[in-house]
């Protein structure tokens, strides 16, 4: 993928620039709004948008759509690593007998999965990757502390929770499946035990042993690094959560429990089955992509409670396993070296870390096969268990558990619960392979099982391949979810068409888009600068004025409905849509930097309205009102000149001057600062000259700046360069300017260039037939060339057009004397 998809964090966020500083990373969500602010996010992931800080440094420090490869590689390369960890975990966590085939079969599936498109392909899922990666980090370093008993190993593990907290929110669980790995693997006492002597008022039985003293200093090491870490978090960034919109998790706004509780409980089945079988994804599930259960008989209930059965099951299953098994592994006196053997790889220390006991009873020290299938069975449910609390543990933040979240599902929070999701597929697949491979005449099953397993990988990278074309660009992406989520599929899919120039298949995507759901804001308001650009001004004002009932706070759209009520010469109402857009309020607003924007936008244009109207103290008090409001990310130069330019036409050039120079300070190439100013110094010539010359310069082949610069030297009757300017003027205009034209007739007439004058005078009588000064000077200038009839019939249409013009009726009675 080449294209940026799907990534406000990354264009619209300032925090990625190499000039914002890095403290700023600090007081920001992960879309650039300040924490404080009541709409941000709450996603707060530093690291993150660290690393694409990183990118855009090696970028040039630019960001945008031809520079994404980068990012993408870089997801790749995180993706790899992410890998390579989590095999290095499941080989850690298997048996002996079971290194190779287990974590190569988990981390084949990790590679492949369809389902880490999002988090791989779309930028902003680099957070779910690089989080993903610090998870397996820290596990695999707490298992060399438990191993090793070395502290540095504990303090790197504590770190790496934390960079997974810092990278994205559900990184801390990290900790919670350390100690349930804790528990079930290394507890001298076992899980219950444990347990009841923590919560209990055994507390001296966690001390006995040193072995029980060890596990629970672990146990309270990582309940206190957690607590700490969300403590830290929570200072951060406040305990308030954030809000979402109702179409966001449809669900959470019901009204009814019953359908919440329904819909919840579905939903943690619905992403298992997206592991499951991962036929169709979206790039977004929110709104009425998955409906909600309103009722106790829909099917998708039994579902859930299927889902449910089977995993409590699983866990107790292998839990009694690990449970059972404790007094045999614990309460004897040796193990046998014939036993030992199959274990040489682990340290004197390792064994009970492992919970492969170093002590067996007399009874069963004959018998080391069936010691060691013991040992096997309890350690393949030390690997299921800790596979189902690595699926389930880091997808409680998601679940709706905690608090409601900001979507129904979420194909990228996947990526870390999918580890535990692997685990177990892998480690399932050897044991299946093991018990039809242990007798001769099933050979041929498990070679079909393995051919299976390869078939099965086979396909789910070609799904990862053909899913990630959807992310090649944001049409593939969107025209690819409109199975899913229709409403806002179209909607996204409208806006990539206009900007393509393809305007009536945009607008069909647009309607379709409300047939689903009226009631989106966004599509209205889109809709609505589409008509506007091909001067459907009704439709358009329409439009934004539905935009505006369905979400009143929607500053973009006052904003243009308030520019094209002006342009249409509806100024009255113009002014009031602007001015009630300058008040609205950003509380609570997700994009509130755009907000405020507008708004400031509104009161730009409402001092230009003024302004045209000749109220130029009103327009005065707008632009400073403007000004006081304006965001340090609002640029302000064109305020600073408007404001300076007010103040000129009230005669007030003393304040005018340091206005226009504070706009050219904030930015020289700013043309029109550089016109204005240089009417404002028109009575110093050579100093204006400069200004009009340096606006040039800037802006080559600019109509304003020639025509700007030809009127300054025809006031200084520099005709024939004026007259160059000014000719230069209407040919760089689209359609030429009437002003224009006739200033430039008038130019060459006085630099004697007649024929020129005569050219001029003409194209000023197609571009306005109906007026009089135009005829009565092309006359004039008959008159004045001696082509006396041709002036007579020019000042006999003149006196047509206006018959009281006196001026012409003399003009006339001097050619008759002639």
């Amino acid at each position: 993928s080449c294209d940026p998809c799907y990534s406000r964090a990354i264009l619209s966020n300032d925090d990625v620039l190499p000039q914002t500083p890095l403290l700023d990373l600090l007081r920001r969500d992960f879309w650039g709004t300040p924490l404080e602010h009541s709409g941000s996010h709450g996603s707060y992931r530093p690291l993150a948008v660290l690393s694409f800080r990183l990118n855009v440094l090696l970028a040039g420090g630019h960001v945008g759509h031809g520079r994404a490869r980068g990012f993408h590689v870089f997801n790749t390369l995180l993706h790899t690593a992410a890998t390579a960890a989590f095999t290095r975990w499941v080989r850690v966590l298997t048996s002996h007998r079971r290194r190779v085939l287990t974590p190569w079969v988990s981390g084949m599936l990790f590679a492949v999965h369809p389902v880490h498109t999002e988090a791989v392909a779309g930028i902003v899922g680099r957070a779910d990757v690089g989080a993903s990666l610090f998870f397996t980090l820290s596990l695999l370093l707490y298992h060399e502390y438990v191993t090793n008993r070395n502290t540095l190993y504990l303090a790197a593990n504590l770190l790496m929770g934390v960079c997974a907290m810092f990278t994205k929110e559900q990184g801390v669980t990290v900790f919670a499946v350390c100690m349930a790995y804790e528990l079930v693997a290394h507890s001298s006492r076992g899980p219950c035990t444990t347990l009841r002597a923590l919560f209990g008022r055994s507390h001296r039985t966690l001390t006995k042993t040193e072995e029980d003293a060890r596990s629970t200093r672990r146990l309270l090491t990582l309940a206190v690094g957690s607590i700490l870490s969300v403590g830290l978090r929570t200072w951060l960034t406040g305990s308030r959560l954030p809000t979402f919109a109702a179409a966001d998790n449809p669900a959470s706004r019901c009204s009814s429990f019953l359908t919440r509780a329904f819909t919840f409980f579905y939903l943690p089945a619905f992403n298992f089955g997206l592991l499951l079988y991962p036929s169709t994804l979206s790039f977004d599930w929110s709104m009425d992509s998955i409906p909600l259960i309103t009722h106790v008989l829909d099917f998708r209930n039994v579902i859930s409670f299927v889902f449910y059965t089977m995993n409590l099951l699983l866990v107790f299953r292998h839990g009694l396993e690990i449970f059972s098994s404790w007094p045999r592994c614990l309460n004897s006196e040796s193990v046998s070296k014939n036993y030992n053997a199959p274990f040489h790889h682990l340290n004197r220390d390792s064994y009970s870390s492992h919970c492969l006991c170093t002590t067996i009873s007399k009874s069963t020290a004959n018998k080391p096969k069936n010691v060691e299938d013991n040992f096997v069975r309890r350690q393949d449910s030390i690997v299921v268990t800790v596979g189902v609390a690595m699926m389930v543990i880091p997808f409680i933040p998601a679940s709706n558990l905690v608090a409601y979240v900001g979507f129904v599902v979420a194909e990228r929070v996947l990526y870390i619960p999918s580890l535990g999701f692997c685990l177990l597929v892998g480690h399932g697949f050897v044991i299946l392979l093991e018990k039809l491979g242990d007798k001769r005449s099933r050979k041929n099953v498990a070679f079909l099982l393995t051919m299976t397993l390869i078939l099965i990988l086979i396909a789910l990278a070609g799904r990862t391949i053909v899913r990630n074309r959807d992310w090649k660009s944001e049409e593939d992406l969107y025209r690819s979810g409109i199975s899913v989520n229709p409403a806002k599929a179209y909607g996204n899919l409208g806006n990539i068409l206009s900007v393509k120039g393809q305007y009536e298949e945009a607008e069909a995507c647009y309607r379709k888009a409300l047939l689903y759901r009226p009631n989106m804001a966004d599509v209205h308001y889109n809709l609505g600068i589409l008509l506007q650009s091909h001067q459907r001004f009704d439709e358009s004002m329409h439009e934004y004025w539905v935009a505006i009932q369905h979400r009143p706070r929607l500053a973009v759209a006052h904003l243009n409905l308030g520019l094209l009520l002006g342009r249409v010469g509806r100024v009255a109402e113009a002014k009031i849509v602007l001015r009630v857009c300058a008040g609205l309020d950003n509380t609570g607003l997700r994009d509130p930097r755009t907000h405020r924007t507008a708004t400031v936008a509104c009161l730009f244009h409402l001092g230009r309205l003024a302004m045209e109207q000749g109220r130029l103290h009103e327009a005065v008090d707008v632009f400073f009102e403007a000004v006081n409001k304006r965001p340090d990310f609002y640029p302000p130069q064109s305020l600073f000149n408007m404001l300076g330019e007010a103040y000129s036409r009230l005669g007030r050039d003393a304040e005018a001057e340091p206005w226009f120079r504070a706009s050219l300070s904030v930015r020289p190439d700013h043309v029109p600062a550089h016109l204005t100013y240089g009417k404002l110094l028109a009575r110093n010539v050579s100093e204006a000259e400069q200004w009009y010359v340096q606006a040039e310069r800037l802006a080559p082949g600019d109509a304003s700046v020639c025509r700007h610069y030809g009127q300054f030297l025809l006031a200084q009757k520099r005709y024939a360069e004026a007259a160059s300017k000014l000719e230069e003027a209407v040919a760089l205009s689209t359609t030429p300017d009437f002003e224009d034209v006739v200033a430039a007739a008038t130019s060459l007439r006085m630099a004697g260039d007649f024929a020129g004058a005569e050219r001029n005078y003409k194209l000023a009588i197609s571009l306005r037939p109906e007026d009089t000064s135009s005829v009565a000077n092309l006359g004039a200038l008959y008159h004045l060339t001696g082509r006396m009839e041709d002036a007579e019939a020019r000042y006999q249409d003149a006196l047509r057009l206006m018959p009281e013009d006196d001026v012409t009726r003399t003009n006339l009675k001097r050619l008759w004397k002639l």
